[in-house]
């Protein structure tokens, strides 16, 4: 009898420790309580949960809407309209618009450019199928498996500098995501708890580390202090082999297929720059691969309005919505200017 009154004030004093700790989490507002649920669906087209709508406190306020096919952004249909030109982006966090609302990432502003003087149906179609921690791997993996489907008339990879250190993931980040669904019925009321989302957000990467070690780069590769090390050439010539297959891909079924080289905050911080984008614009001329350098844009407007207007400073490193709307102008301009879209 002793021992259960002592089990039951153990479990009633550890009960009213979680509630408290609980409280505390949620006062503190230092844990998101709704963010993005990143598992792939076995029969859907895109790699995000479909059918997600959320005010998200991750970091800042933000509206997410994923739409049924699990991409980010307005419903569309699988199969083009008649005289529509639909160009998908590949990406990162940065593509998908991480911490910022859907009416402010830059595959919503390019949207906006192209089909600004039109009225109805748009005739340019784009579609946001970036997705958090992906690199060319992921991406190609993606585009193959279902990015086909929606018969795209031309690809524009969005690569950022830590793509390359990401590549140093001994196997894809996309097959470990691929599994998480099955458990998504009982997650899904976890969610709604601080103290399982301070554990998911704050804890979960060691824990992957430790238990999938060979899904967590070996190290992070630091491109403005490069010193041409033998892991860094291994890294980029793995990038190389995917982006020349790609190419090839693309090539057989007439898609255009572009790379964006976008800018981290760091670069503007006189931290080693801009090598990166320079070598990776070689290794886009060596492929024939159409090639837009964002650097000379970003330090333009940098040097006038202060770069961190461009990002989310302090609080977080991805772009603002201005930031956003930058990339999107600079690769509108780019189309139209210098890339054919023909069928």
């Amino acid at each position: 009898m002793k021992f259960f009154r002592k089990a039951l004030t153990v479990l009633i004093a550890v009960s009213c420790f979680l509630i408290i700790l609980e409280f505390l989490l949620r006062a503190s507002g230092l844990v998101p309580l709704r963010v993005v649920n990143e598992s792939i669906y076995p029969n859907s087209l895109g790699d995000y949960k479909p059918g997600q709508d959320l005010e998200s406190d991750n970091i800042r306020k933000h509206h997410i809407r994923i739409n049924s096919f699990g991409l980010r952004g307005d419903e569309i249909a699988v199969n083009k309209k008649n005289g529509v030109y639909r160009i998908m982006l590949l990406g990162d966090s940065y593509t998908f618009g991480s911490r910022v609302s859907d009416n402010q990432t830059f595959p919503f502003f390019l949207s906006e450019r192209f089909n600004s003087q039109k009225t109805g149906s748009p005739l340019v179609e784009i579609i946001n199928a970036g997705h958090s921690a992906y690199s060319i791997r992921e991406e190609y993996e993606y585009f193959l498996d279902r990015g086909i489907s929606f018969s795209p008339d031309m690809v524009i990879i969005c690569w950022s500098p830590n793509d390359i250190s990401e590549l140093g993931r001994q196997e894809s980040l996309r097959m470990l995501l691929k599994g998480h669904y099955r458990f998504e019925p009982f997650k899904s009321y976890l969610r709604n708890l601080a103290l399982y989302n301070a554990l998911r957000v704050y804890v979960s990467y060691a824990l992957i580390k430790l238990q999938l070690g060979s899904y967590v780069p070996d190290d992070n590769v630091d491109l403005a202090d490069s010193n041409d090390t033998e892991r860094e050439a291994q890294l980029w010539n793995k990038y190389s082999a995917y982006l020349a297959e790609f190419k090839r891909y693309c090539d057989k079924r007439n898609i255009k297929l572009v790379l964006v080289a976008l800018v981290e905050s760091g670069q503007l911080e006189g931290r080693g720059a801009f090598r990166p984008q320079e070598r990776l614009g070689d290794l886009a001329r060596a492929n024939h691969v159409y090639f837009l350098d964002l650097s000379s844009a970003f330090v333009k407007l940098s040097k006038s309005t202060g770069h961190k207007q461009l990002f989310l400073l302090p609080q977080d490193i991805h772009f603002s919505p201005e930031g956003n709307r930058l990339v999107a102008d600079c690769i509108f301009d780019f189309i139209r200017n210098d890339v054919r879209m023909s069928k």
